[in-house]
């Protein structure tokens, strides 16, 4: 360690709050490195405990600042201002670095030299250190750029080394946040341009006790929404990160729902799932389709028992579907007659995806084109209802039978080259879903987003066929309080 604390090429950055039982063992694990040249900096947070009394012992091997409770993020910020290395290195109280961190992130920096940012893996850790198990995100997110940032939420803070350039460019960590601080920063980072990679190995251990796990779930949530929200009225946001907000949106809303669910915040659960429809690419009720599924297949990786059967039970869930769906089909069928238009017939079917009005459908009556209209059409298959006249030129009676039979309450027709009004895309409701066909088979592939990061690739393809997948959508269409149970079901 550097004695003198006069020029250390890395500064640690430890704030503690009220962490008595383990700040010694965060700063031992810092005495223990192989890499020497750093300081080591704690910020007593206003701790109540006998944090000081702990800390007492260290006094001639640590800096140490005291301050009235401001929260983490002012306290890292007090630290990094205090900093004498041009590395920042940070450490939680209640974490440990293993004895290699500092001297395997310092060797990137140096090989490096345009890199801002460094995170290793890290081992969680139960109260007593012993291992529950090593997180290696890296294998799914090989990259450490914005996309793979929303995406994963891959963050550890303990794992992190920043240049200090760069925490000073971005003004340091936002003080108006007391939570998910780290998920913001990297954000702020990667849009100002900073480069970050991977040191793929284990280096830190997170430890899980019951001071720290899910202290606020409905703050997070909060919070994470305050964060994308911002994000996404940027207005300076690259085309390709904005053409991804509703994938990335309505992922973290999904996973955010499923924690509200096993914490019992059914209203908020309820509210949440209400606006992941803004965002969802689908019908209305493949997109509670894919509630039921998704919640099925998060609680078979926790072993948590779940069924549709014992949500359809909960007021909050019934309001929800009443709310969303209350006659059960699409009010409104946009038909779209095209002959020969695959160079427009795209747009028109993306003016009905941008609607403010939620409940529609799509029906697109191919009167035998020759072009490559099909082709055009292939990858919305499973978003619309495709028909075909056999012979080119000549409306078919069979399609004006399948216009009548829609069901809508209201029918509305769009020609191949007009446009609706842009508004918040809605997804559409499709009361074929449950058919045979393409649309049984199709779902979203959207599991990327979710910080768990497990979807199989063999999701897809079972969702809707066989097995309890299949059960659990029939359950909910069984024992909807709507009353309105699609005959196409069984």
């Amino acid at each position: 360690m550097s004695q003198t604390f006069m020029n250390p090429k890395v500064s640690v950055i430890i704030p503690v709050y009220n962490c008595e039982f383990y700040i010694a063992q965060a700063i031992e694990s810092v005495l223990n490195q192989t890499y020497t040249d750093y300081e080591i900096i704690v910020i007593n947070d206003g701790s109540t405990d006998n944090t000081d009394q702990v800390l007492q012992p260290y006094m001639k091997k640590i800096r140490y600042f005291y301050q009235e409770n401001k929260g983490l993020s002012a306290t890292r910020n007090q630290g990094i201002k205090m900093a004498k290395g041009e590395l920042i290195a940070l450490l939680d109280a209640d974490d440990l670095f293993l004895s290699y961190k500092l001297q395997e992130q310092v060797a990137i920096f140096h090989a490096q030299p345009n890199i801002g940012l460094v995170q290793s893996g890290w081992r969680v850790v139960n109260e007593k250190g012993e291992k529950i198990q090593d997180v290696e995100p890296w294998h799914k997110s090989p990259e450490l750029d914005l996309v793979s940032w929303l995406k994963w939420k891959a963050t550890n803070p303990s794992g992190m080394m920043f240049r200090k350039e760069w925490l000073e460019r971005v003004n340091g960590f936002n003080e108006n946040l007391r939570r998910l601080e780290d998920f913001d920063i990297v954000i702020r980072l990667a849009l100002a341009g900073c480069q970050a990679i991977w040191f793929p190995k284990v280096a830190v251990c997170y430890r899980q006790h019951g001071g720290n796990m899910t202290r606020n779930l409905l703050a997070q949530t909060e919070v994470e929404e305050k964060i994308l929200d911002e994000l996404f009225s940027n207005p300076n946001l690259s085309p390709e990160i904005q053409h991804l907000e509703r994938e990335l949106r309505y992922g973290s809303l999904i996973w955010n729902c499923w924690c509200l669910y096993k914490s019992g915040y059914f209203r908020e659960m309820a509210d949440y799932l209400h606006k992941s429809l803004k965002f969802s690419l689908v019908s209305v009720l493949k997109t509670i389709c894919e509630w039921l599924y998704y919640f099925d297949y998060y609680a078979s990786l926790e072993n948590y028992s779940f069924n549709s059967v014992s949500l359809n039970q909960i007021p909050e869930w019934q309001l929800l579907i009443n709310k969303i769906m209350p006659n059960g089909l699409p009010l409104v069928s946009v038909v779209i007659p095209t002959f020969n238009n695959a160079d427009y017939i795209l747009k028109a079917i993306e003016s009905i995806f941008i609607q403010t009005y939620t409940l529609w459908e799509i029906i697109i009556i191919d009167d035998g084109s020759t072009d490559n209209t099909y082709q055009v059409l292939e990858s919305y298959l499973n978003q619309i209802d495709f028909l075909e006249n056999s012979t080119t030129g000549n409306r078919q009676p069979q399609p004006d039978k399948n216009f009548q039979e829609t069901g809508s309450k209201r029918d509305s027709t769009l020609d191949f080259y007009q446009n609706y009004p842009i508004g918040n895309r809605p997804p559409q409701a499709d009361e074929n879903f449950l058919q045979t066909g393409s649309n049984q088979d199709s779902t979203l592939d959207f599991s990327q987003n979710y910080p768990t990061g497990n979807r199989p690739p063999q999701a897809d393809e079972n969702f809707l066929q066989t097995g309890s997948n299949r059960d659990l959508i029939f359950n909910f269409l069984e024992n909807s309080t709507t009353g309105n149970k699609q005959p196409e079901a069984d």
